[in-house]
């Protein structure tokens, strides 16, 4: 069960990113930077635990975990700019 929730931490960082913005978006305008800087915290906190999934597994796992980061970091990067514009509310 825990190696399960380790597995899928990255996608679960995403998630809860998605919620704090839904949580703080009406409360927030351009000058609040701890809305903001919060969400890119997670991001970074995704990116440690890929390199964590990869560097603390098996080498015959690790190829398939640096997939698994290479699928999912862009992903997230578009997620965390979204974030970032509709916590700020100064997108285009």
């Amino acid at each position: 069960m825990l190696t399960k929730i380790f597995r899928i931490g990255p996608i679960l960082v995403t998630l809860l990113m998605i919620a704090w913005t839904i949580a703080v978006y009406p409360y927030t305008d351009l000058n609040q930077k701890w809305a903001w800087y919060t969400v890119w915290g997670m991001f970074a906190g995704a990116l440690l635990w890929h390199a964590a999934l990869i560097f603390t597994q098996q080498h015959t796992s690790r190829w398939q975990y640096a997939f698994y980061a290479f699928l999912h970091i862009p992903v997230s990067l578009f997620i965390t700019f979204w974030c970032v514009v509709v916590i700020t509310k100064d997108g285009p």
